[in-house]
C-alpha cells in the first residue's frame, strides 16, 4: 500500500487512500492479503487487481463504487453479496475461487446487469 501511495512512512490517512484510483497487489509481488480492511477508505479506485492472494472476505469493497474493473482471481472468495452495491463495475474476473452456489447466482445477476464477469 505504501509504494500505490508512495508514503513509505507515516500513518496512511483516509485521505492518502481516497487519491487512488488503481491499485495493483498480485500476489506475484510476493504479498499474502488476508484482510482488506482500510480498502474501504480507497473510494476513487476504479481498477482494483488482487490476484493471488488469500482474501476470502471482500466486504470492504462494497462501498466502492467507482469500481469498474475488478481482479479476484486465485484467492479464496466464496460470498459475492458484498458487491451487488458496486453499480459501475463492468469487468468482473473470478477464476479460482471456491464460490458458493448461491455466488454464482449472484454472477448471474451482475452478467443480467451487463457486467462481463468470469469464472
Amino acid at each position: 500500500m505504501r509504494e500505490a501511495i508512495n508514503k513509505p512512512t507515516g500513518e496512511i490517512t483516509a485521505t492518502d487512500l481516497a487519491g487512488l484510483t488503481e491499485l495493483e497487489a498480485e500476489g506475484a509481488w510476493g504479498s499474502e492479503i488476508m484482510d482488506l480492511t482500510g480498502l474501504e477508505y480507497a473510494v476513487n479506485l476504479t481498477r482494483l487487481w488482487l490476484w493471488r492472494n488469500q482474501i476470502s472476505d471482500i466486504s470492504a469493497l462494497s462501498g466502492l463504487t467507482n469500481l469498474t474493473r475488478l481482479w479476484l482471481n486465485s484467492n479464496q472468495v466464496s460470498d459475492l453479496s458484498t458487491l451487488s452495491g458496486l453499480t459501475n463495475l463492468t469487468r468482473l474476473e473470478l477464476h479460482d475461487n471456491p464460490l458458493s452456489t448461491q455466488a454464482k447466482q449472484d454472477i448471474a445477476t451482475l452478467r443480467a446487469r451487463g457486467v462481463d464477469a468470469s469464472y
